[in-house]
């Protein structure tokens, strides 16, 4: 290279999707994102109105994909602390296209949306993508991000300095909080599946399907399930040897064990692991099983694996299920290491608590907690979903509503009530009385014992009394 070339002063360049600035604050990269976002919540808001329009877990999920996407790249860079203000941008980004998928008021309260989406605040998703990504680096022996990690921590010499980077960087938090399980740790150079080059490569491709030993219902009582589980098990070689396997945990900060060394083997997920047909998994015991079954098929012995029920009262599998407590109360840690993707576990349930003390710190109710929306496998179009997600939230068109965010000058009804509310509408109104017949009369014969409040009702509202609320609805001049 010539000594002569000048290398120019640029005040930003663009590297792998990410725009870095002269000093390295982060505030041109967000600025980007911010603008990226604004088209994408565009784009959603094109494919619906209140009304019409896309199913509300369709949009969900093009907002999980696409705008969450955008803005979730290369988010741990840089600091948001220092931007505070272009990352209010991202959050009402965020809201917006909430509200618009679910079709909510704009007078809805955020924790309320955020809890009937089940979505986490940007900062809750941030932290624990963080804390995902520094458990997978930390399961790979000398990474190069916890090198650095390291580095950054032993170069902190004051109190001062140590709370500054704390605040400012969430791979040091996140890798602070998580150092202590570093010696239980599995890690390894490579992937579980390429640790052994000889054996590991013929486990790799091994699919090993499993079948349900007896089919139960929910309905089904444990005395059913013996008998059936019973008839079943003569129909088995008899010179075969029979193995229960289970495992046990104690509480969310207690420890975990497992009789034989199948880590709850008593749940679907391992066995449908073993059966899958995906090549990577990033638990190393799944491909320790792999292999072992491998070794009895190249020793032409024939293993078939069963997923039964627990707990009811089948006498192999409650034997294992005891062996399993034991060994979480008193038994030897073992000689197995804990997978990264257990860790990454740990990290979404603490992600969920914050999520819940966030809502609980927002609001004194903020209802039943559940990991899926309302709607989720119900057969409703989107008018009936979000008319229920706005009464859900009591944020909706009639006086009551309205006149506690100065939209109207009075919450009372035509008919000369105070409160023109949806149950006044609904079970009192002698203006809605025939509007409601339909609705009166399935009540009274679906919930006899119902108070008057149609509000307790939609917790998990049927199929009917979503149509029947929306007919009543559009009774109305102005949509609820």
């Amino acid at each position: 290279m010539s000594r002569n070339v000048q290398f120019l002063q640029v005040e930003k360049v663009k590297f792998l999707g990410v725009i870095l600035d002269r000093k390295l604050k982060g505030n041109l990269h967000l600025e980007y994102l911010v603008k990226k976002g604004r088209a994408l919540v565009n784009i959603i808001s094109t494919l619906t109105a209140v009304w019409w329009g896309s199913h509300p877990h369709c949009l969900l999920t093009i907002y999980r994909s696409v705008f969450r996407g955008a803005i979730e790249y290369a988010f741990s860079i840089f600091t948001w602390k220092n931007n505070a203000r272009i990352f209010r941008q991202l959050e009402r980004l965020q809201y917006r296209a909430i509200r618009t998928s679910m079709g909510y008021r704009l007078s809805t309260p955020i924790n309320v949306m955020l809890c009937e989406a089940r979505e986490y605040p940007l900062r809750l998703r941030f932290n624990l993508l963080s804390e995902r990504f520094v458990i997978k680096c930390m399961s790979k022996r000398n990474h190069p991000v916890i090198s650095s990690i390291e580095s950054l921590e032993y170069g902190l010499s004051t109190p001062a300095q140590k709370a500054q980077a704390l605040a400012k960087s969430s791979s040091l938090r996140c890798f602070i909080i998580n150092k202590h399980d570093f010696s239980h740790l599995k890690s390894s150079y490579l992937i579980p599946a390429f640790e052994n080059a000889l054996n590991s490569l013929n486990a790799f491709t091994l699919r090993k399907h499993f079948e349900s030993f007896i089919s139960c219902t929910k309905e089904s009582s444990d005395n059913e399930i013996i008998q059936s589980f019973s008839s079943r098990l003569q129909e088995l070689d008899p010179s075969g040897l029979t193995v229960y396997t289970d495992g046990s945990k104690l509480s969310e900060d207690g420890c975990a064990g497992a009789a034989f060394f199948s880590p709850e083997l008593d749940s679907r997920s391992v066995l449908q692991a073993i059966s899958s047909y995906r090549l990577i998994n990033g638990n190393y015991i799944i491909q320790k099983i792999k292999q072992v079954l491998l070794q009895l098929e190249h020793n032409n012995i024939d293993c078939s694996l069963f997923w039964i029920p627990s707990h009811k009262g089948i006498l192999g599998n409650e034997l294992a299920n005891r062996a399993a407590k034991e060994a979480c109360i008193d038994g030897a840690r073992g000689f197995f290491r804990t997978p990264y993707s257990d860790l990454q576990i740990q990290a979404v349930a603490k992600a969920r608590v914050r999520f819940t003390d966030y809502l609980n710190d927002k609001a004194n109710h903020t209802g039943a907690m559940t990991a899926k929306p309302w709607y989720f496998k119900k057969k409703l179009n989107r008018s009936e979903i979000v008319l229920i997600n706005r009464l859900r939230s009591n944020h909706y068109n009639l006086n009551y509503s309205l006149f506690r965010k100065n939209m109207v000058p009075s919450p009372a009804c035509e008919c000369g009530d105070p409160r023109q509310d949806l149950n006044h509408s609904i079970f009192f109104c002698p203006l809605t009385r025939r509007r409601a017949r339909s609705l009166v009369l399935y009540l009274n014969k679906t919930f006899p014992s119902h108070s008057y409040n149609i509000f307790t009702l939609l917790v998990n509202p049927s199929h009917k009394l979503c149509r029947l609320l929306l007919a009543f609805a559009k009774s109305f001049d102005v949509p609820i």
